[in-house]
């Protein structure tokens, strides 16, 4: 086993799927789901199987913002389609889907790709904002700093996967400290 991807729950494993194919084609060898409940889950899975590297999933397991994400979306079509979001259509038209297609959802047209990028840009802000208005909930999960150092003091190869933009990721890094 070389790497493993960590990931909340079992259902954001199709998600990853991707990450998946990439490596195995990258290190013919097997990729290993390890659906993340914990760091000391990692740790014992360390102590009985060796490995070369571990890809995190960011947001949902290195960082809970699900709160803040679904409370950006709600404020962004509230305030840009003049609609509010009933909690089946977060469910159908958010989660799991890609930006355009949940934007032409709720701005009910087809987009192109440079107004998808604009209004995804427009929501994410707000959830920048939010991420930074809420100081007590804006942190990585506990004990992952201490565990990210323990690799890095043995020489275990880290990356982070995740679907959030460049203007997110840059975001991420400064904030969390990320190097």
């Amino acid at each position: 086993i070389n790497w493993f991807i960590l990931t909340p729950a079992p259902i954001y494993c199709f998600s990853l799927s991707f990450y998946v194919r990439i490596l195995y084609k990258a290190c013919q060898s097997p990729v290993v789901f390890l659906v993340y409940n914990g760091i000391n889950r990692l740790e014992r899975g360390r102590k009985q199987i060796m490995y070369q590297g571990i890809i995190f999933d960011f947001n949902g397991t290195m960082f809970f913002d699900s709160q803040e994400n679904e409370q950006a979306w709600r404020q962004f079509i509230y305030t840009s389609a003049n609609r509010e979001i009933t909690d089946q259509e977060f469910q159908h038209q958010i989660h799991g889907r890609p930006n355009q297609a949940a934007l032409e959802y709720f701005f009910n047209r087809s987009l192109t790709p440079c107004e998808v990028s604009q209004l995804s840009e427009g929501k994410e802000r707000i959830y920048r904002q939010l991420c930074l208005e809420n100081a007590d909930r804006f942190h990585l999960v506990e004990g992952l700093t201490e565990l990210l150092d323990q690799l890095v003091d043995q020489q275990i190869p880290c990356a982070i996967a995740t679907a959030a933009g460049k203007g997110n990721i840059d975001f991420y890094i400064e904030h969390f400290d990320l190097h």
